[in-house]
């Protein structure tokens, strides 16, 4: 038995606007299929084969880029936001209508950095790494505090 189902939807992140997609899902059969908004589900598209879902629970996540470049360095800051999109099952649809979806984002702090291509490594240079993380961030939360009404 497979471990999970992929949804096919496309959601905006409030954070950076990139389409986010990759879905997944338990809530089907678990037999690595795919699902889309709109499909025709029966009681073998359960875990248990015996009931219809009322809904599947998808979930993906964002990692944005902040890319800082200077000759041959190249930084990388990622960070993650986390994507959950509960979708119903009406009259054994599921879904197509995303005003009936409840979709949270959850914005993950921590830091996953990776430094290309790799070269010698020395203390002042990663201290430099650091200060220049700590201003792409500030500069990235000061951008989306200027954007809120």
């Amino acid at each position: 038995m497979g471990m999970f189902d992929d949804m096919e939807i496309e959601i905006e992140c409030p954070y950076c606007g990139r389409i986010i997609d990759g879905f997944q899902t338990k809530s089907g059969g678990r037999f690595l299929h795919t699902y889309k908004p709109g499909d025709r589900i029966s009681p073998r598209d359960s875990y248990d084969g015996n009931c219809i879902p009322t809904g599947f629970n998808c979930y993906s996540w964002c990692d944005h880029g902040y890319k800082i470049g200077e000759g041959g360095k190249c930084l990388t800051l990622i960070k993650q936001v986390e994507c959950d999109v509960r979708i119903p099952v009406i009259d054994n649809i599921i879904s197509p209508d995303q005003s009936t979806w409840e979709i949270k984002f959850e914005y993950k702090e921590g830091n996953f950095c990776n430094i290309i291509p790799c070269q010698k490594i020395t203390k002042e240079w990663v201290d430099d790494f650091n200060n220049r993380i700590i201003d792409a961030e500030y500069e990235c939360l000061w951008n989306n505090l200027m954007e809120k009404p």
